[in-house]
């Protein structure tokens, strides 16, 4: 547990469930591009801190992958990315920054950033279709929310509990803005507009 700095080697593919669990000394990693797949609760509760640089190949973030721990800085994820499971990111307090979910997402799953209270916006991707229970719970800070999605995802019960709705304007394609406004979930918006895609 006295391991404070690790660089994997690049014939890593997967970080296995739990194998950094509560090392509560480990600070800095160095992940190398071959890695595809962190773990369940891979570095749950350690005190991995600073800005997290993900490999640019990796596809899943499993079910508290990086759940508690100290992470800074805005959090950029690969457009690789095709899972992000439940609690990823819940309790990272210190992300801060836009946090943009890659094309290829389907699917964000329950409490995945819940708890990360300095997380100043979101947006989405095209491919999103559900937006699973308590997912951007307690997120205070958020005060830009933009969805790529012309279909509004589905919104689990408490997914946006938290979130100051009526400080801000949610931004939707063109076309789709009666939609979201009479979506469950979306409708607690107080805004909702249009924003314009220049290629």
């Amino acid at each position: 547990y006295d391991l404070k700095s690790l660089k994997l080697p690049d014939s890593l593919k997967t970080i296995g469930v739990s194998a950094f669990l509560e090392c509560t000394s480990l600070e800095t990693i160095s992940f190398a591009e071959g890695l595809e797949n962190i773990g369940h609760g891979a570095f749950q509760n350690s005190k991995l801190r600073g800005e997290l640089i993900l490999p640019s190949n990796l596809n899943s973030i499993e079910t508290g992958a990086f759940k508690e721990t100290l992470l800074s800085g805005s959090l950029c994820l690969p457009n690789s990315l095709v899972t992000l499971a439940s609690s990823a990111f819940s309790n990272c307090t210190r992300l801060s920054g836009v946090l943009i979910i890659p094309e290829g997402i389907a699917v964000l799953n329950n409490n995945v950033f819940e708890g990360c209270s300095n997380i100043e916006g979101i947006i989405l991707p095209q491919t999103l279709s559900v937006i699973g229970q308590n997912a951007f719970k307690d997120c205070f800070s958020i005060s830009t929310f933009v969805s790529n999605a012309s279909s509004p995802p589905t919104v689990i019960t408490g997914a946006f509990d938290g979130i100051p709705k009526d400080n801000f304007t949610v931004e939707v394609p063109e076309g789709s803005v009666n939609d979201f406004a009479y979506a469950t979930g979306w409708n607690e918006f107080m805004r909702i507009s249009a924003h314009r895609v220049f290629s």
